[in-house]
């Protein structure tokens, strides 16, 4: 009786001659010249030559940069005050005060900024913008009333401020104007005039 290790060494030698024949064949084969075939080794490196060459050339080419925004435009800062970020908000805002108050469709959406506009960034940029434009009387009521409307204390103080200062309000009509139930407590005591000690 066979033990199971003579099987296995008679089961590894009958696998190993049909193995060294199929050794044997390729070894010839491979000794054999191609006949009438070009080497693929010849294309092979042409292909990659190729390649490398269309994907340096790809790889190098200027990509072309975007055009930069014309923010001299009218219609292009007015897409800008109306854009969902605040970032674009905030360029188009500093872009209507680089255009100036000949601009009073830009006025009219400096004046709307300040007084829909979420971001108290925007709404104080925009305040600034126009308080230091020419502003026609109409427009000059219009920021009395807004004044009015916020609902930030620091913006109601800095709006009072700028109109006590540049004189948008008499003395006695701006102290009325703060009394009013609307202008907010903390608001209020900065716009208040500071008793002397």
């Amino acid at each position: 009786m066979k033990t199971p290790t003579e099987d296995h060494l008679l089961d590894d030698l009958a696998a190993d001659a049909p193995m060294r024949r199929m050794r044997s064949r390729f070894e010839s084969l491979m000794k054999e010249k191609p006949r009438g075939r070009k080497s693929p080794s010849r294309w092979l490196a042409w292909a990659a030559a190729a390649v490398l060459a269309v994907a340096g050339f790809l790889a190098l080419r200027p990509t072309p940069t975007p055009p930069p925004d014309d923010l001299g435009d009218p219609r292009i800062v007015l897409a800008l005050l109306q854009d969902p970020s605040t970032f674009e908000r905030l360029r188009g805002v500093s872009a209507a005060g680089d255009l100036g108050p000949a601009q009073p469709l830009l006025t009219e959406a400096l004046l709307r900024r300040l007084e829909e506009d979420d971001s108290l960034n925007v709404r104080l940029l925009a305040l600034e913008i126009l308080l230091d434009q020419d502003l026609a009387v109409d427009q000059t009521d219009r920021l009395i009333e807004l004044l009015m409307l916020q609902e930030t204390a620091i913006v109601q103080a800095h709006l009072g401020l700028r109109l006590r200062q540049q004189r948008f309000v008499s003395p006695r009509d701006f102290e009325h104007l703060i009394a009013r139930p609307e202008v907010l407590r903390q608001a209020r005591v900065a716009l208040s005039p500071k008793e002397e000690t």
